[in-house]
């Protein structure tokens, strides 16, 4: 299944949550990902499978399937009640850790989904389910492990509601979908 790319819990894609790209650079190389694609698809909330930085101290089945690791880089806020752009409480917590928050990559998933992490970290927060919340209003997903193809390529692991201006964006810095295998 497409969320088998990315670790799981209770059948839940996990992803690490990053205040910035340069804190994505902690876990994962993306030094050949086109200049300003990671910024763009932060703006689009959308979830990057990147290949794992080997010195990354990520805890093993955490956000990662071997050489790939699952980092989201909050953008704005798209239910901020101001014009003035403001960020999640996810970019506001990864900010203030320092590091990178665990979180699960679908936006319906519920906290209990996670009860087997929860002796594991020192906090779990639940913002409640989103009144939204659809199955095919979750984020997109993309493994960009083919960018350092010639020309660079991409994947869509899981397809969401936001999909057409993901492949744009794509698309927009040169990069090319991946054939079907």
């Amino acid at each position: 299944s497409p969320a088998a790319a990315a670790a799981t819990a209770g059948g839940a894609a996990l992803c690490l949550c990053v205040a910035s790209i340069a804190r994505a650079e902690q876990w994962a190389q993306a030094a050949s990902v086109p200049s300003g694609l990671l910024a763009s698809l932060s703006d689009l909330h959308v979830t990057v499978l990147l290949p794992r930085n080997p010195s990354a101290a990520v805890a093993p089945g955490l956000a990662t399937t071997g050489a790939s690791v699952a980092i989201r880089v909050p953008g704005p806020d798209p239910n901020a009640l101001t014009a003035q752009k403001s960020f999640s409480f996810s970019k506001q917590l990864a900010e203030a850790s320092g590091g990178a928050l665990a979180m699960w990559h679908t936006s319906c998933s519920k906290t209990e989904d996670f009860r087997e992490l929860w002796s594991k970290v020192r906090y779990v927060f639940d913002g409640g389910v989103l009144p939204s919340c659809k199955e095919e209003s979750d984020a997109t997903m993309v493994d960009l492990a083919g960018v350092t193809e010639e020309p660079p390529r991409y994947r869509i692991v899981r397809a969401g509601a936001n999909v057409n201006s993901v492949e744009a964006t794509l698309r927009k810095h040169g990069v090319c979908k991946a054939k079907a295998k």
